[in-house]
């Protein structure tokens, strides 16, 4: 089973500072594989005991025919628990999710270049932020309280990054932009035309912001740690160097070859998206992946397949 029970970490107070190194040449708990009717999976979101993913239709870059948060536990992730359609709230294909530490407000991003917000899960109480970066939005993630948001996408080689304040928490109609949307060109300098950058996520505190990439064929799946000089605010200063930059391509290797038999280089895969476990100890990472055209004969987005793993420190 994935387990959050792990060693030592940094830890000042009660504060858990989700040092990206500390993962670095961390062991794999218990990655999971799929082989189910999920499609394409572009994000998760882990609070508590409960791991939720996003997935959304495989039949093309706009596919709008699944949009779905699935649910299964930390303690049993063999067994999808429960299944909840989100297209009343996602028009588009659904890009990315977030669930609040309450597991009462849901947030999804979506290729519309729409942000939505709603009550989990019974979605109602729904608010928007049109066109949050002019890009389709790719990740997405509230803050610890639902007073901060931050969004991220692509197209192209072009991704966008902006951060917005809620003067209502969770209720995306009382946003402000806290800075204009960012160029971050420099987070994904190795990603091409086939990758662009596929999660955001904060720490504890908002002193640290991370984004996650991801490129057909493992190429260049990364995850990177950014200092902020303002809790919870992108600036473009913030967003020039990285701290530190995780290589996710061994663990993804690991996955495909140890549970697939499949070689690297034919197989298309995509890193969907990251989140940490509550204390910060655990990293919980999501790939889809397929056989691609010369081995299995599979669409462009893989054939249903998902891994699902954790690092722990």
């Amino acid at each position: 089973m994935l387990s959050a029970t792990v060693g030592s970490s940094q830890i000042v107070g009660d504060i858990h500072r989700f040092n990206l190194s500390d993962f670095a040449n961390g062991p794999i708990v218990d990655g999971i594989e799929y082989d189910t009717d999920v499609a394409i999976v572009t994000g998760i979101g882990v609070s508590g005991n409960n791991v939720y993913i996003s997935n959304t239709g495989q039949g093309g870059a706009y596919d709008t025919s699944t949009r779905q948060v699935r649910l299964m536990t930390v303690d049993n992730p063999m067994v999808l628990t429960s299944t909840t359609d989100v297209s009343s709230v996602s028009t588009t294909q659904l890009r990315d999710m977030h669930i609040n530490k309450d597991e009462d407000k849901v947030l999804l991003g979506d290729t519309g270049n729409k942000l939505n917000a709603a009550d989990w899960p019974s979605l109602t109480n729904h608010t928007t932020i049109l066109s949050p970066l002019g890009v389709p939005v790719s990740g997405c993630c509230w803050n610890h309280d639902g007073t901060k948001v931050a969004v991220v996408g692509s197209t192209g080689n072009a991704n966008i990054a902006r951060s917005y304040s809620l003067s209502t928490a969770y209720d995306l109609s009382t946003a402000s932009a806290l800075s204009g949307t960012i160029n971050i060109a420099n987070v994904t300098t190795d990603v091409t035309t086939n990758g662009a950058v596929t999660g955001v996520k904060f720490n504890d505190d908002g002193t640290k912001v991370y984004f996650s990439t991801g490129e057909n064929f493992n190429a260049n799946d990364k995850i990177r740690e950014f200092t902020l000089s303002s809790p919870y605010t992108f600036t473009a200063s913030d967003l020039t160097t990285p701290s530190y930059t995780l290589d996710m391509t061994p663990y993804i290797d690991k996955r495909l070859e140890g549970d697939t038999g499949y070689s690297n280089a034919s197989v298309f895969d995509s890193m969907g998206g990251f989140d940490w476990s509550a204390d910060g100890r655990a990293l919980f990472v999501c790939i889809t992946f397929g056989g691609g055209a010369t081995s299995l004969g599979t669409p462009a987005h893989g054939n249903k397949r998902f891994a699902l793993f954790s690092i722990k420190v």
